[in-house]
């Protein structure tokens, strides 16, 4: 039931700020259930849930403005999924009760934050825990990954009452069954750290470190899978991925990446809401590891009855035991290891402390570099390895096929190469008895372009369309997109797709490089997108044919059958920056008639009020803006 409000000025000290605030009081907001609005405008302000929580807007959070509101919950949904999360780093109870902070609009700036901690939940704690604020996070990886789990807040603990910057990225609609609905939810549980006052626990003053920046914030891991490496999706990816995606295929071995235990077991798999297609988030099956050094690891996405030989508290021992077979359960739609690496087990030290576990992975081989110094030589370096003793030499790998059978030195140079190719590398050291070390992380570098001749096109028709809202002056649909300016791919519910097409009739036969140019112009939502390319594979021209009621517009029902082109995942554009994406092969193919040529279609990962707007062909202000073919010519010897 929601309270009934008021409204009073209030002097509060925020982390050292003074802010004179306008809140929604309540006059009660103890029980679970309390609940306040307030209308939040571009001046910001404060919001309060008496004797729970204060929320401090800044000045310009929103737009707009917005209709802001805090509740007291206690659902077991989230607090279950704290309990799922807290695994991982050894966190402790929660206080069984938890604030959802719901916006009608997304923030475009962080909040401050004060919650009040309930003092039975301080009288329960034992002395080797204090009270952590924890917020859950929405996170996306490789192959469509959707993962939300609670993560550690930077915090101060002064007198009861836990403080902390609430992150604008907290905020989404993806809980929601109506896009639009933003919420964060902000949990207190606990976790073991090392106090700074020890006077009693509601007169702790805690503030959590930063980790020192360095390759590897860990100790040196064996690799998790048999096969090279290769990142998928890399740590941090796409705003918040909290582990690194590895390929792997439906049934590939996961291995220990280090000597330890099994401390967890578990299978994580829930429901998104409808609108999102039946879709799932979640680690599917996982295994945690704690290792001899305290440090602990998590594979995710495991084959569910691959673990059946497994018991906690089994030992394991580095990049010999079999924990898992890789698969896709839980929050994804294709299969790889999900990886994530906690150095010293105690995330609750620091946010950033759960890192980036590649770095790490057979760091004694650290250091391997490739450089591409002509169009047909790469030259390959890379350091002794730390425990080196009884190392005779190293096995150097390209394209995961063995090159040099022995090679003394700590360097090599590949030559005979073909302009313009990508080639990866990875080295093993070997013993005299020929045993062979795990490899070290794949590296790659593209030879240079032969002295071939350069060429440019722009396009001949490039266009956008969308699923749900029709352009057109009178309406009609679903769906229609407009021939002007931009190129839109992205979506807030709906989606957005653009497609262009190139005239090569007069480009060379064969290219060296083939390189597609755009660039983006502007931010609209909450940030770019990652995207996907397809090739068109049948003829398309909104002027001529169409079903919609003009032809103005390429509509959504007239969109060409495409099929995917790039398999992986393609960058998200950074603003500002030529965007290019890599098209020799399908260039080639055009050209030498494996394909009909017509065009190529762009796709989101992300329709989460996530967009990308390219500069078009119809761009009038600065021609040298608009898309463009960059090819460079297979030169003939």
């Amino acid at each position: 039931m929601k309270n009934s409000t008021s409204i009073f000025l209030a002097v509060i000290s925020f982390f050292g700020l003074v802010f004179v605030i306008g809140c929604s009081g309540n006059g009660g907001g103890e029980e679970a259930g309390s609940q306040v609005e307030f209308n939040i405008g571009s001046d910001g302000g404060a919001i309060e849930l008496k004797s729970v929580a204060i929320i401090v807007i800044p000045d310009n959070a929103f737009s707009s403005g917005s209709i802001l509101s805090i509740e007291d919950k206690s659902d077991q949904e989230f607090l279950d999924i704290y309990k799922i999360s807290a695994d991982l780093f050894a966190a402790g109870d929660s206080s069984g009760q938890y604030l959802k902070v719901s916006s009608t609009a997304l923030p475009e700036k962080d909040f401050l934050i004060r919650y009040t901690v309930p003092t039975e939940f301080i009288n329960l704690l034992s002395n080797d825990f204090v009270p952590r604020l924890f917020v859950q996070i929405f996170q996306f990886g490789a192959d469509d990954e959707i993962l939300d789990y609670f993560e550690p807040l930077d915090f101060e603990l002064t007198n009861g009452v836990l403080s902390a910057t609430l992150p604008k990225s907290s905020f989404t609609d993806f809980r929601s069954e109506n896009a639009g609905e933003f919420e964060a939810i902000i949990l207190i549980g606990s976790s073991p750290i090392v106090r700074v006052q020890t006077t009693n626990k509601l007169g702790l003053s805690m503030k959590s470190q930063a980790p020192e920046i360095n390759s590897c914030q860990g100790t040196t891991l064996g690799s998790p899978l048999e096969r090279a490496l290769e990142i998928t999706s890399p740590f941090g990816d796409l705003g918040a991925h909290n582990g690194v995606d590895l390929r792997a295929a439906i049934g590939d071995k996961v291995l220990a990446t280090a000597d330890g235990t099994i401390f967890k077991i578990g299978f994580d798999e829930r429901d998104i809401p409808n609108r999102f297609g039946g879709r799932k988030k979640g680690w599917g099956r996982y295994v945690i590891i704690t290792h001899t050094d305290g440090s602990q690891t998590l594979y995710a996405h495991l084959i569910k009855s691959s673990t059946d030989a497994l018991k906690v508290g089994d030992t394991v021992i580095k990049s010999t035991t079999v924990i898992g077979l890789a698969d896709s359960t839980g929050g994804v739609t294709g299969p790889h290891l999900h990886l994530e690496y906690v150095p010293n087990g105690q995330i609750f030290l620091n946010k950033d402390q759960k890192v980036d576990p590649f770095p790490c992975i057979n760091a004694n081989l650290m250091g391997l570099t490739a450089t591409a110094i002509s169009s047909t030589q790469i030259n390959l370096s890379w350091t002794v390895p730390t425990d080196n003793v009884g190392v005779a030499g190293y096995n150097v790998y390209r394209d995961g096929v063995r090159l040099i059978t022995k090679v003394s030195t700590t360097s090599h140079s590949d030559t005979g190469l073909s302009p313009s190719i990508q080639y990866c590398y990875a080295v093993s050291a070997f013993d005299l008895s020929d045993n062979e070390s795990v490899g070290s992380a794949q590296v790659c570098a593209t030879t240079q372009s032969a002295q071939g001749q350069t060429s440019e096109v722009t396009t001949i028709k490039d266009i956008w369309t969308t699923s749900a809202f029709s352009y057109a002056p009178d309406g009609g649909g679903p769906g229609g997109g407009l021939d002007n300016h931009e190129l839109v791919v992205g979506g807030w519910g709906d989606l957005y797709y653009t497609l262009i097409e190139f005239d090569l009739s007069n480009l060379p036969t064969k290219a060296s490089s083939a390189t597609l140019m755009l660039f983006p112009f502007t931010q609209r939502g909450i940030g770019t997108t990652g995207m996907y390319l397809d090739m068109v594979t049948e003829f398309w021209d909104w002027k001529t044919e169409g079903t919609g009621i003009d032809r103005d517009r390429l509509w959504w029902a007239d969109r060409p059958a495409t099929i995917q082109w790039i398999p992986s995942l393609l960058l998200a554009p950074t603003l500002g920056e030529w965007y290019s994406i890599d098209i020799t092969d399908l260039y080639n193919a055009w050209q030498d008639g494996t394909y009909s040529n017509y065009g190529v279609q762009l796709r989101p990962f992300s329709n989460a009020n996530q967009w990308n707007e390219f500069y078009s062909s119809d761009f009038p202000d600065d021609p040298s803006l608009q898309p463009r073919l960059v090819i460079v010519e297979t030169p003939v010897f």
